[in-house]
């Protein structure tokens, strides 16, 4: 949507060649690695050459990826469009999938910048905020609670610049303390263990990796009530908090999924 606009101003200083991968999760393939890294031989790229993400955290995870093993590593710019993208276009995690397991593949490369205009969020249908409100829940959870509080009782239609801030906040406090996920980065992957592996078993693309999230924080919060019953948390409470801003916890093939575009106040 946004490809033919952005090339138009950057010809005017720079030669510009692009690559277009389909969308969703099956595209942090094998294959498509090839293909993208084919193209860029076949552009003849050099260390000079930088590569821009334009998309949301499927190309800016495989861009990422390409530019950290092309000639043993070049510049990117990560330009995401979604509201997931906010969350994953920040920390330099770069990779794609095997049928084994999602993100066993991939490198720890940091982007030269992110540039994040919100009015390419404009576009994204519900199912998309809500992908991406997953991921601004987690970081109230796991390191700001007035977060966590504002954004549960505003809902998802009231994201605004700065609740991305903080949002993002978070996750660079957290990958500057520990960039290589030795410690305390593992914050960061509430929710993932058992999103991942939903992803996966389900076919990817089936769930969005937020709704994933969510499920795993729901099953994240269930378990550690289970495992330490003195823990000041209300589970029903919280399920109740996601469904009302309008996650479900059913079975995949019972999900009422919404695909027209949400009206958002900026």
């Amino acid at each position: 949507m946004y490809l033919d606009q952005l090339k138009r101003n950057l010809t005017a200083h720079q030669i510009v060649g692009t690559f277009v991968i389909p969308s969703g999760e099956a595209s942090k393939s094998f294959e498509m690695y090839s293909q993208a890294m084919t193209a860029m031989l076949e552009a003849k790229l050099d260390r000079s050459s930088v590569v821009i993400a334009l998309g949301g955290g499927v190309v800016g995870d495989l861009a990422g990826f390409l530019a950290s093993t092309y000639m043993r590593g070049i510049s990117f710019v990560q330009m995401p469009t979604t509201l997931l993208a906010h969350d994953s276009s920040v920390g330099g995690k770069t990779g794609i999938n095997h049928p084994l397991g999602k993100n066993l593949i991939g490198s720890f490369h940091q982007p030269d910048a992110v540039i994040y205009d919100l009015s390419l969020l404009d576009s994204l249908p519900k199912r998309e905020w809500l992908s991406g409100f997953g991921e601004v829940l987690k970081h109230g959870y796991i390191g700001d609670q007035q977060l966590l509080d504002h954004v549960q009782s505003t809902g998802v239609t009231n994201i605004t610049a700065s609740v991305l801030r903080k949002s993002i906040a978070v996750k660079a406090k957290i990958v500057e303390a520990d960039e290589r996920e030795k410690g305390v980065r593992a914050h960061l992957n509430f929710g993932h263990t058992i999103a991942h592996a939903l992803e996966q078993v389900s076919g990817y693309g089936a769930l969005t990796h937020g709704e994933a999230v969510v499920n795993g924080m729901a099953f994240s919060l269930y378990l550690s009530k289970q495992l330490h019953p003195s823990l000041p948390i209300h589970v029903d409470d919280e399920l109740h908090q996601l469904q009302k801003l309008g996650y479900s916890f059913l079975p995949l093939q019972t999900m009422d999924v919404a695909h027209d575009p949400i009206d958002v106040n900026r």
